[in-house]
């Protein structure tokens, strides 16, 4: 029979490629400045906000506490019931809203602008991002978000549907 060999510890490289991802993930959360960076593009705001955000990542990254930035994998057997840790669960909940809002926003923007020919996703980030959001969390805290769940037991398959969210 095949032994199967766990992994001490995570690469370097594979725990500093995750970094970008989560400043990415955090930079857009805010749904006005989000607004105005798809419109506008970046100003003054929108570099002030990234270099909190790169500072934080950095920071937490450092410390191992950034999903994919941990010393060790935290998950080593899919299926396996353990808690999630606190900081996955706010960085899975905040890639979701940073991966559904946008899409949901935009698209519904698009179908408006399709039927009736008004222009509105500047108007929709407005009035629903944080509606979005909040509707995201609040399935956090229900235990309906992957990844962000209470238990790491469905990891695996939760992992594909983030992938292809992505």
């Amino acid at each position: 029979m095949k032994k199967v060999v766990e992994r001490e510890r995570n690469k370097n490289y594979y725990r500093v490629l995750h970094v970008p991802i989560w400043i990415w993930a955090f930079w857009v959360l805010p749904g006005n400045l989000t607004a105005d960076l798809y419109a506008h593009g970046p100003d003054r705001r929108h570099w002030m906000w990234l270099a909190i955000v790169t500072v934080a990542c950095a920071w937490r990254g450092f410390a191992g506490r950034l999903p994919g930035v941990e010393p060790r994998p935290y998950i080593t057997h899919y299926g396996e019931d353990k808690p999630n840790l606190w900081y996955r669960v706010v960085c899975y909940t905040t890639a979701w809203i940073a991966l559904l809002v946008p899409f949901t926003i935009n698209l519904a923007g698009l179908l408006i602008n399709f039927f009736t020919g008004k222009w509105m996703i500047n108007d929709l980030f407005t009035r629903i991002y944080y509606v979005l959001a909040a509707a995201i969390v609040i399935a956090t805290i229900l235990d309906f978000t992957p990844r962000a769940r209470r238990s790491t037991r469905g990891e695996g398959a939760e992992k594909a549907w983030f992938y292809v969210a992505v």
